[in-house]
């Protein structure tokens, strides 16, 4: 399968299979019993008939019964009910998302609107209600949303927004990002929850280390970088005068000839503004050598005066940022939302800013960044937002393996939030980095389970073995 589509697969909402399997959360068969056997964590006796929910400038009302997350993110606010199957649990979340909910997924059954704003659905054994808000900014809005089993604990969740205090005004934007978060990229070889994962400080060191383990160690003999990336097994770093060096995991740094403009995944973009990637084998891996990318495999449609390009890009699908930052896309089979399906070479999406710096996909939706902020693009539609970089995030634990972040549509109406995650700035596959240098990753420290003061710390309203925390650590330390 080609790497945007894997993306899509991860990021979005587009594909039934992957969504029959993640309707509850998708843990393999190793992974399951670590979330399923320990129950819904210590359910403290009720010591009220009720008890308030909020966030955001929201209020609703809940059976003192429920457990409340002690969360100190305005923007979001988590409950859930008691339950003796982990994965039917019912919960509520409030939350601020800056594109809004996405699209639903497939095989939801909607039901009567129960007012202005409200989505009732039902699918396979639950049942759930969402409402929208407006939110601080014209692309944002503040989700209420609770599901529960459709046999138990419905009637709780129908009281709880017939009690919902609404705002008078819309709640504030989170605040800005500092010049002094440690850590200012992140990535991921693989969406997957055992996977390389990279960190680049702000002076430049660059640390790495599997994703399941406790430490990320310093890689040695390269240069001071100011961009990474990663893909399967390999990471690669760019420094300030285009050089690029790369290595496998557990391997030697070796330098690429020639210089860059970008790095993205597997891809490179030479000085000259050429695009150049590496194939990939009959079993699946890439090579070390890049070739010029040409989409739809001909000749007489080699880009020029490339300047950025999107991690996954394909000869079937991509993008890339062409002078004055204009973006350009071609796509084979209709995987990207931009309507170039049946395009036989790359074309210019017209509704994409001017001056685009850097490219993202998220949540299945084409993204560009300018001076000031993100732009993304799907079906016609357009929501700006500021990225995590420039406002932290607060990311969900969702499923077995997922982050959702706040800067992502709202994604996956059914699955069960096991946590959160806030302060973020970075985010890459299961990880993310936040504003005072810590690295979080989905899921236990392989080999080992148990509480991790750490991770008590980091991830609110985590159960044990949901999550697990990283240290930088220099060689020989």
């Amino acid at each position: 399968m080609r790497r945007v589509a894997m993306a899509l697969l991860t990021l979005g909402l587009t594909t039934a299979a992957c969504k029959a399997r993640e309707v509850e959360p998708s843990a393999s068969k190793a992974e399951r019993p670590e979330l399923e056997a320990r129950g819904d964590a210590k359910q403290p006796p009720p010591s009220s008939p009720s008890q308030t929910l909020r966030a955001a400038g929201v209020e609703l009302t809940l059976p003192g019964s429920w457990t409340v997350v002690d969360e100190d993110e305005p923007e979001f606010a988590l409950a859930w009910g008691p339950s003796r199957v982990p994965s039917q649990v019912p919960l509520c979340t409030i939350e601020l998302r800056r594109q809004g909910p996405g699209s639903l997924p497939e095989g939801v059954e909607l039901g009567q609107s129960a007012g202005k704003g409200v989505t009732d659905y039902a699918r396979g054994g639950l049942r759930g209600r969402l409402l929208e808000l407006p939110g601080p900014t014209q692309s944002s809005t503040v989700i209420v949303h609770c599901r529960a089993p459709k046999s138990a604990q419905w009637a709780a969740i129908e009281a709880a927004f017939d009690s919902i205090v609404k705002p008078a005004t819309a709640p504030a934007l989170p605040p800005l990002v500092g010049g002094d978060a440690p850590i200012v990229e992140l990535c991921a070889g693989t969406p997957a929850r055992r996977t390389l994962v990279c960190a680049r400080r702000r002076d430049g060191a660059v640390f790495c280390g599997p994703s399941t383990g406790e430490v990320l160690t310093r890689v040695e003999d390269i240069p001071s970088a100011t961009q990474l990336s990663c893909e399967g097994a390999r990471a690669c770093v760019r420094d300030d005068e285009g050089q690029v060096s790369c290595w496998r995991a557990g391997g030697a740094a070796a330098a690429v000839p020639g210089r860059a403009r970008d790095i993205a995944g597997d891809c490179v973009v030479s000085e000259g503004g050429e695009l150049r990637c590496r194939r990939q084998d009959i079993d699946g891996s890439t090579t070390d050598a890049l070739a010029e990318l040409l989409p739809f495999g001909a000749g007489d449609r080699a880009l020029r005066e490339v300047e950025r390009v999107l991690a996954g890009s394909d000869e079937d699908t991509g993008c890339v940022l062409r002078g004055g930052g204009e973006l350009w896309c071609w796509d084979r089979e209709g995987e990207l939302p931009l309507a170039l399906a049946g395009e036989r070479e790359p074309q210019r999406v017209a509704d994409a800013p001017a001056g685009g710096l850097d490219l993202a996909l998220w949540g299945g939706r084409v993204c560009v960044a300018t001076a000031e902020q993100w732009t993304c693009l799907a079906d016609g539609q357009r929501w700006t937002l500021d990225g995590c970089e420039r406002r932290a995030c607060g990311c969900s634990l969702i499923g077995a393996t997922r982050m959702s972040c706040d800067h992502e549509p709202h994604e996956r109406i059914d699955t069960r939030v096991f946590g959160r995650v806030s302060g973020v700035v970075a985010a890459a596959g299961p990880c993310v980095a936040r504003v005072d240098g810590t690295v979080v990753c989905r899921g236990p420290v392989s080999g080992r389970v148990g509480e991790d003061a750490r991770t008590t710390q980091a991830v609110a309203g985590g159960l044990p073995g949901v999550a697990h925390v990283l240290e930088l650590r220099e060689r020989g330390d």
